[in-house]
């Protein structure tokens, strides 16, 4: 038990000095009249037996002191002085302490969120069982799309499921509800057997579905939570009723259906399809699978592959189905985004400490006096180095602490963001982003490190100097000023490649502003609506329905014209190939987008008419099938651009579609910002009906104050119609743009902050650097310098300085600017004026 009697004398010797300071008087003391009375019993006089016993016993003082590094208490006393004189420090020079934990604070706040984030996305498993063996079913080598891919809706997908451990297939949905208020549309999924086993999906309320309920013609959904308590007002009793509900892809399926279980409200997906899930009745490909144990995704996609070619023809002999880890399909969209934030909040967080290093040095180094008369009065440089790095972590910490703590604030909002504008959600959900404790120590180590190597270096100057003589001449050391200088030189770096970087994005977003889309996007609202097959049963129906609709639609006041195309611009769409008639050799096989349209749509969209003739009513169902394609398209396939009267078709090889006839050319619209566009070819609504369709609705001003009363205008044609992703034209433009635009903002204003604690830094040092030379500038003057050579003199101080941190910044800047060239549209990732403007 010696230890444990050690620890608790040592804590004694922490928590109560005073008393323990009195145990050691009396115990010396007593000490001392024992020894005086033994002497006195020799016969020596008690004066000459005291001096005698302080003879022999020694100094006090040093005693007392032998006592504490013998109980092991010095240590721990010297260290509580330190951290005391560390804080009376710290509050004594507020603002400069103030400034440091700011600094610090902002960049471990950056860097711990974006942190947060990558670890969010990209390393927190899903929350699946089993997660590193899910993949996700693609059927290209890549994700780009094929120009001829293979027809695989003969596959036997039942057979191929059998080299997995589990699969799951869905069909992506919309369903209108009708009944227990007014109509809403909402997203849904049909969902194969295996769905709620692999994914560990468990009703909250009621049940999953029955084996025997997947077949077609089923009756049965589940609906998430959030539709169970906005709609059906969290009512237990909504399991077993009933509700109607139109499948937007399924129209001929039951429409009226039995709700027989609520999912539970934490359940995550990988997708936003989970409002209403129904069960689907026929094979089809399956998304997701869980691969057996050992086998690896190569192999597995050429097990698979093998299966495809025994099934279907296949004309490339490159093909190949391919499986990705379902975790790096879910993200790799929102990856690129995460690699410029931690790229950029680690260059903050580098410029951050670059700033504060420099006040730290300065702080330290205007004390040069102070510790060489320390010195001289016998304090070691161990106990001034102990000092030093105790205020010099405090510092740290204090900004540690407000990094940390500003983290999780900003965490939600960082996140909700990411996932409005990235449109991927976080795995797990918002709530699971937090710190980890790993990289909160990665980061407080990182942080204090520089600090301490910083507060030493002044202490240099003070290694041959001793006594008080010397502490006249004691001088700010060579390394000092070489240490400012490199600050320096590193804050010029990094503020040069955070502003080129942000310069760059926020030319991007110029560029995307500037761009000539094809149609004007000022007064126009989109919105979609479905024709239910149980009251539209064909195509003249639908036909009649969406003009009445349009009609009354037009006549709402404020609205300018209205008209129909599926999809619209910058709505995700399919693309066929294009086979033409007596096209331009070598044309090959084009892909385009197909659009269908009602009469009205190009003037309603203000897309030009280049030559030919629009979609009017002379296109009637069983007249001449025909087409009006995009400039880009007709120069495509004839190089004179000369394509009216021309006949082309769509579809795959072995499932052409009929010939269409060419009427009329149309300028190209742009379906993203991206460069890789795909042209379009259009098709009369009248020949081409579609349950599912956009509506484009023209106003004179402002369209959101409408869009109530468009509804209105629906519903009077038939109540049981909801309209659905209802929204300005220049809402969804901002949210293409939003990706760029959140970077553009983030690296922007780091790159505002960089660029004043540039010039805050250069200035710092070459004051300083010019305080240095005051006597020499004294005697250059008196010996008759000009003004502009002291002047010349100050500036050739910067001119490394510049020199060097302009370089260094160009070139990091370019090696950097990978991270974020996917989301660089209208300008060259290199673009020589954007870095001599920086």
């Amino acid at each position: 038990m010696k230890w444990w009697r050690k620890a608790v004398r040592r804590l004694r010797l922490l928590t109560a000095p005073r008393a323990v300071e009195r145990d050691m008087d009396d115990e010396i003391r007593f000490h001392l009249l024992e020894a005086t009375r033994e002497l006195e019993r020799t016969g020596l006089s008690p004066v000459a037996a005291r001096r005698s016993a302080r003879l022999s016993f020694g100094g006090v003082e040093a005693t007392k002191e032998h006592a504490r590094d013998a109980r092991g208490g010095r240590v721990l006393s010297d260290l509580v002085a330190d951290v005391r004189y560390a804080v009376l420090r710290t509050v004594r020079a507020p603002l400069h302490s103030g400034s440091v934990v700011i600094l610090l604070g902002v960049a471990i706040a950056g860097v711990g969120l974006s942190m947060a984030l990558a670890r969010a996305y990209l390393l927190r498993p899903l929350p699946f069982p089993a997660p590193e063996r899910l993949v996700s079913v693609l059927t290209a080598p890549t994700r780009a799309p094929l120009p001829n891919p293979p027809d695989l809706r003969a596959v036997d997908w039942t057979s191929a499921a059998r080299l997995f451990e589990g699969t799951v297939a869905w069909d992506l949905d919309g369903f209108t509800l009708v009944g227990n208020g007014p109509p809403e549309y909402v997203d849904g999924s049909w969902v194969s057997p295996g769905f709620f086993e692999l994914l560990a999906v468990r009703p909250a309320l009621g049940r999953a579905f029955l084996p025997s309920e997947y077949v077609p013609g089923s009756t049965v959904a589940l609906i998430s939570d959030g539709l169970w308590r906005r709609r059906f007002g969290a009512d237990s009793r909504v399991v077993g009723s009933t509700v109607r509900a139109h499948s937007t892809d399924r129209p001929d399926e039951d429409a009226l259906i039995t709700i027989v279980g609520v999912l539970p409200p934490a359940d995550w997906q990988l997708h936003r399809f989970t409002d209403m899930l129904r069960p689907l009745g026929t094979p089809r490909m399956f998304s997701l699978a869980r691969l057996p144990a050992g086998l690896t995704p190569t192999a597995a996609a050429a097990r698979l592959t093998a299966v495809v070619r025994e099934q279907v023809a296949v004309g490339d002999s490159s093909w190949r189905m391919s499986l990705v880890s379902t975790q790096d399909e879910h993200v790799y969209q929102i990856r690129p985004v995460l690699h410029v934030l931690l790229a950029a909040a680690l260059l903050l967080l580098l410029l951050a400490q670059a700033s504060a290093g420099a006040l730290l040095l300065a702080r330290t180094t205007a004390r040069i006096g102070e510790l060489g008369v320390r010195r001289a009065l016998g304090a070691t440089r161990g106990r001034l180095a102990r000092q030093l790095a105790a205020e010099a972590a405090l510092l740290g910490a204090l900004g540690f602490a407000l990094g940390v703590g500003l983290t999780p604030v900003l965490a939600g909002f960082l996140t909700r963001g990411m996932e409005s504008f990235g449109e991927v959600t976080v795995p797990g959900g918002v709530d699971s982003v937090g710190l980890d404790p790993l990289v909160v120590l990665a980061v407080f180590i990182v942080t204090a490190v520089p600090f301490g190597f910083l507060a030493l270096l002044p202490l240099q100057s003070l290694a041959a100097r001793e006594g008080t003589h010397a502490l006249s001449r004691i001088t700010p050391p060579r390394g000092a000023t070489r240490m400012r200088r490199l600050l320096a030189t590193v804050q010029v770096v990094v503020a040069v490649a955070l502003l080129s970087q942000g310069a760059l994005l926020l030319q991007s977003v110029r560029a995307m502003l500037r761009v000539d889309l094809g149609f004007e996007p000022e007064g126009l609202l989109k919105a979609h609506v479905l024709l239910p097959r149980t009251t539209y049963p064909d195509g003249d129906a639908r036909r009649l329905a969406m003009t009445r609709i349009l009609d009354r639609i037009r006549q709402v006041p404020g609205v300018v014209d209205a008209a129909s195309g599926h999809p619209h611009p910058f709505r995700p769409a399919p693309f066929l190939a294009v086979e033409c008639d007596g096209c331009d050799p070598g044309a090959g096989r084009p892909l385009a987008v197909p659009t269908t349209v009602t009469p009205g749509y190009f003037a309603t969209m203000r897309i030009p008419l280049v030559t030919g003739r629009l979609f009017d009513q002379r296109d009637l169902p069983d007249g001449e099938p025909v087409t009006v394609v995009s400039r880009a398209l007709a120069t495509r396939l004839w190089s004179t651009g000369d394509a009216v009267g021309r006949r082309l078709r769509l579809g795959n090889v072995d499932s052409p579609g009929p010939w269409l006839t060419v009427i009329g050319v149309v300028g190209e619209v742009r379906k993203t910002y991206s460069d890789s566009l795909y042209p379009d070819l259009y098709r009369p609504f009248a020949q081409a009906p579609r349950a599912y369709a956009a509506l484009l609705v023209r106003t004179g001003g402002d369209p959101l104050p409408l869009q109530d009363q468009i509804r209105l205008a629906v519903a009077a044609e038939d109540e049981s119609l909801a309209l659905s992703d209802v929204e300005p034209m220049r809402s969804l433009l901002s949210a293409r743009r939003g990706r760029p635009g959140i970077l553009a903002a983030f690296v922007g204003g780091v790159a505002v902050v960089a660029f004043g604690l540039t010039i805050f830094g250069l200035h710092a040092v070459v004051g300083y650097l010019v305080r240095l030379r005051r006597r020499e500038f004294a005697v250059r003057v008196a010996l008759g310098a000009k003004p502009g050579q002291i002047v010349y003199a100050v500036l050739a101080e910067a001119r490394p300085m510049l020199g060097l941190g302009l370089a260094g910044g160009v070139a990091l800047a370019w090696a950097t600017v990978g991270l974020s060239r996917a989301f660089i549209v209208g300008i060259s990732p290199n673009d020589p004026m954007t870095y001599a403007g920086v």
